[in-house]
């Protein structure tokens, strides 16, 4: 695999700790490690508010890496592209139990086990 592009503008890498994360299942973790990168440079408000973020999530299970290559990165984060990382806050994480964030193999193993339900609805359809 060829390396990703990190010259985007203010491209970082952080990580998220939530402690004592309870499951909808009512388990827990007592910390729960969230991996996330973040493009561009985030614009507040009068309030302090941020004005131009932008949430990318993964689709199943994957990394943020995912969104920074280059066929799909320099399309949507370019300059003049629909997320131009001069113009927009992006905050991309990792799904949980995959690249930086909690998995099993950081030490719960055999107690992590991640069950997903998405509900979706469409007010134009009922």
């Amino acid at each position: 695999m060829t390396a990703h592009r990190t010259n985007w503008p203010n491209y970082q890498e952080g990580d998220f700790i939530i402690r004592s994360y309870v499951f909808r299942s009512g388990e827990t973790l007592p910390e729960l490690k969230l991996h996330y990168r973040t493009l561009g440079t985030a614009k507040r408000n009068s309030e302090g508010k941020i004005i131009n973020g932008v949430l990318l999530l993964q689709g199943n299970t994957g990394t943020s890496a995912n969104w920074l290559r280059p066929s799909l990165a320099d399309e949507l984060f370019g300059p003049g592209q629909p997320l131009d990382a001069t113009q927009y806050f992006m905050i991309i994480q990792d799904a949980i139990g995959r690249g930086g964030s909690s998995k099993p193999s950081d030490g719960s193993r055999g107690t992590f086990r991640i069950t997903a339900t998405v509900t979706w609805s469409n007010p134009a359809i009922g």
